[in-house]
């Protein structure tokens, strides 16, 4: 059990190093030692699920399927693919408020470029501080020289969410959103996401535990689809 829980705490490092280095590489830029730093942590996070894979079959014999064999070969290839996006500077940026750090909204983010959608990233996010909540989350993505046409932003789960805003930085251009375009489930004050600022539009419920004893809570699919501009380097406020 102890080891067991030693290679949980392991994983957990693991991710918020990669975490910190790539938001180093978002802030500071992807030179060759941020990227070779990343490749290694990446390396060590595989290394890790090897050894978790071999104990699984060590502690838990029988018990299919062995989630670390069957999921490894995705997460060294999102791990490379991650690093290739964060070479090219492309992403979507997500800020997000979550009063609530025991819920479990799943959210997942869609970009809608040349007629096509294509899944930024999709998790349960949450701040890396318990103190706090308003956060934000970089999904990078493949870089390209075009236009992005729409952002949709989908919530499902126990507790939800508050999304303050949501903007795309693709081929060293920056799009914000224009105008809401569709709604579905239950979504409050939608239009808080056309504004770079502190308030935000809530997905889903705004108890956790509420949700947990409603059935159908869970399987409920709330939903905003937003049109995106380009906003000009120029007009964007940086902090001071």
């Amino acid at each position: 059990v102890l080891d067991d829980m030693l290679n949980a705490l392991a994983e957990k490092t693991a991710s918020h190093r990669l975490k910190e280095c790539a938001h180093a590489m978002l802030d500071r830029g992807a030179d060759a030692a941020r990227l070779a730093e990343f490749r290694k942590i990446a390396a060590e996070y595989r290394a890790g699920l090897e050894k978790m894979e071999k104990e699984w079959e060590l502690w838990r014999t029988g018990i299919a399927p062995n989630v670390f064999a069957a999921n490894r070969e995705r997460v060294a290839s999102m791990l490379e693919e991650h690093a290739r996006n964060l070479e090219t500077d492309a992403w979507v940026k997500l800020s997000c408020c979550l009063p609530d750090g025991y819920g479990v909204e799943k959210c997942r983010v869609l970009v809608k470029i040349g007629g096509a959608w294509r899944t930024a990233g999709e998790g349960v996010f949450k701040a890396n501080r318990t103190d706090i909540a308003n956060f934000q989350r970089f999904l990078p993505i493949a870089d390209e020289n075009a236009a992005v046409e729409e952002v949709r932003i989908e919530a499902s789960g126990l507790g939800g969410i508050g999304v303050t805003f949501v903007e795309v930085k693709l081929g060293g251009r920056r799009f914000v959103p224009a105008a809401l375009t569709a709604e579905s489930g239950r979504v409050e004050h939608a239009a808080h996401l056309l504004d770079n600022d502190l308030k935000f539009a809530w997905f889903g419920g705004q108890s956790t535990r509420s949700d947990y004893f409603d059935r159908h809570a869970a399987q409920q699919l709330h939903s905003v689809t937003l049109s995106m501009k380009e906003q000009p380097l120029d007009k964007i406020i940086f902090a001071e």
